[in-house]
């Protein structure tokens, strides 16, 4: 018998019109599944044996809860650089699931994805890319750089029934490599000046500079 306002499934059982479960015992054991539902709280699952006079029964308390939150934590690691850049490539990025009693949330599937470029050599890579919730509600990701400098977000998803929720890391910062003498340029405006006689003769110069991917590299 299941009282409670979500639900229940009988592994293997005969189910009549009511809350109640037929089963037979299997060396002793007998098994049924509380489902959750829509609605949370503290549910009480009893087993009594059949047409037992007196009546023999037994019972148990299980705490529904329903996936509430996911609140980022943390980055190991920044700012990141691409590939060969000679800075930090990899870091790993934290979250952590909460139930609706504000509760840390074990055993909840999560999935990872992220903004900016999606594929190719310049896209970064996440392993793993799904987890589930440790005891603590934490789940993890580690983030491998690609040949772009860009600015991205980890995005963490999870759904419970119908309850779907998802949270973004703070920006992340991936800078480029060094400057490359094929992609370096100094230009000025006039290349011709009249200097003798004269002081206070002013030209207007720019450098830019890009590394091995093309990377704008600030100077």
């Amino acid at each position: 018998d299941v009282n409670s306002p979500n639900g229940y499934k009988c592994l293997n059982t005969k189910i009549n019109a009511t809350n109640l479960c037929i089963a037979r015992t299997s060396g002793g054991v007998v098994s049924a599944e509380l489902v959750g539902g829509y609605t949370t709280g503290e549910a009480t699952v009893s087993a009594a044996l059949y047409q037992s006079n007196p009546e023999i029964k037994s019972e148990i308390k299980v705490n529904v809860v329903q996936l509430a939150d996911i609140k980022y934590l943390s980055i190991s690691k920044s700012p990141l650089g691409v590939k060969d850049s000679g800075f930090n490539e990899t870091a790993e990025v934290i979250f952590r699931v909460i139930d609706s009693a504000g509760r840390p949330l074990a055993g909840q599937n999560l999935d990872f994805t992220f903004t900016g470029a999606q594929s190719g050599t310049s896209a970064i890579k996440l392993n793993p890319t799904s987890t589930v919730s440790a005891e603590d509600g934490l789940v993890k990701t580690v983030i491998t750089t690609g040949t772009l400098a860009q600015t991205i977000n980890i995005i963490a998803r999870g759904q419970m029934g119908t309850q779907i929720v998802s949270a973004s890391s703070d920006p992340i910062n991936i800078i480029g490599a060094k400057p490359n003498r094929k992609y370096v340029s100094f230009n000025c405006g006039n290349k011709n000046l009249g200097g003798f006689g004269s002081d206070k003769i002013y030209a207007s110069c720019v450098v830019s500079a890009r590394d091995r991917y093309t990377n704008v590299v600030r100077i």
